[in-house]
């Protein structure tokens, strides 16, 4: 059952973005996500949970977060904060002592009503093609949630779009073509062996919840992560681009080239980051031969 007291958990807000739909918009970032990509550009939120994140490049090694939690749920181990999850109960003792702002607690609970009203903050800047976009983390792994947030903004005439990965359920995912305006859907990896083992799971579920999307007539929009020794290789761009395109032939593909400022967000939530550090982006030129491989298909 969805309506605007259903909750959730966001654990970002950006406003003004240009890069998440048409026109301006506010995008929000829900937490929780099935999948585990080595390269994640917000891996702080793939749990569910709200949890407390430590940021190094912040940090000054004052120990005030040691000293004030009651819980003897952190230390300070040569310059670097460690946090025992099994003791933190998330108070916020040693986020008010922190002087640099370095820990934080990340994720916050609100009813969709609240997220409706955070996004509509910037509801004079979205003028006729401009609304709200629901990312992650993945919008589909809270979804009563999401679809208490969608339907609130199409019921006050907004636009609406949403970043998934179509790893859910197919009911689940037919249950937002009627508050969606426009699906971003990310297709990393065709091959379904190596889609699980560098990714977790198979991809099964996402090949076959994008035909239901296509199937409903949902307005949809690919985008690949070209990541350099995972996912930019021509074979995989020129599989999935076969595979859409055989789908459906007017679905635009967006090639994304690979960011590497995640990498700091992974030492936050004490995981690794497996691309690997030094890792570049690919060259103008280098886009230019993978969009020509995904222009080729598509248009033939």
């Amino acid at each position: 059952m969805t309506g605007a007291e259903t909750q959730g958990v966001i654990f970002d807000v950006k406003r003004f973005a240009l890069h998440d739909g048409e026109g301006i918009r506010t995008t929000l970032f829900l937490k929780g996500c099935p999948l585990r990509c080595p390269w994640c550009h917000n891996p702080e939120g793939r749990t569910k949970a709200v949890e407390l994140i430590w940021a190094a490049a912040l940090c000054v090694g004052c120990g005030e977060c040691e000293r004030t939690c009651n819980r003897h749920a952190i230390r300070l181990d040569c310059a670097k904060v460690v946090i025992d999850r099994q003791k933190c109960v998330l108070d916020t003792n040693c986020t008010t002592a922190c002087p640099s702002n370095a820990l934080k607690l990340n994720g916050r609970m609100m009813t969709a009503k609240q997220a409706y009203k955070e996004a509509t903050k910037d509801e004079i800047f979205y003028m006729s093609k401009g609304g709200v976009t629901l990312s992650g983390g993945e919008p589909m792994a809270q979804v009563p949630f999401s679809l208490s947030v969608l339907k609130l903004c199409k019921q006050n005439g907004m636009n609406t779009a949403v970043e998934t990965c179509l790893y859910a359920g197919e009911e689940d995912v037919l249950s937002f073509v009627r508050v969606v305006d426009q699906f971003f859907i990310d297709i990393k990896i065709f091959d379904n062996d190596r889609h699980k083992k560098i990714i977790g799971v198979g991809n099964q579920i996402i090949l076959n919840n994008f035909r239901t999307l296509c199937d409903a007539g949902a307005d949809i929009c690919v985008r690949i992560p070209l990541i350099p020794g995972f996912t930019e290789d021509d074979e995989n761009i020129r599989s999935i681009a076969n595979f859409v395109s055989g789908v459906r032939k007017n679905v635009e593909i967006e090639l994304l080239n690979y960011n590497p400022l995640a990498e700091n967000k992974f030492g936050m939530i004490d995981e690794i980051y497996k691309v690997g550090k030094g890792v570049e982006p690919l060259t103008e030129q280098q886009m230019a031969q993978k969009r020509k491989i995904v222009s080729d298909i598509m248009e033939a």
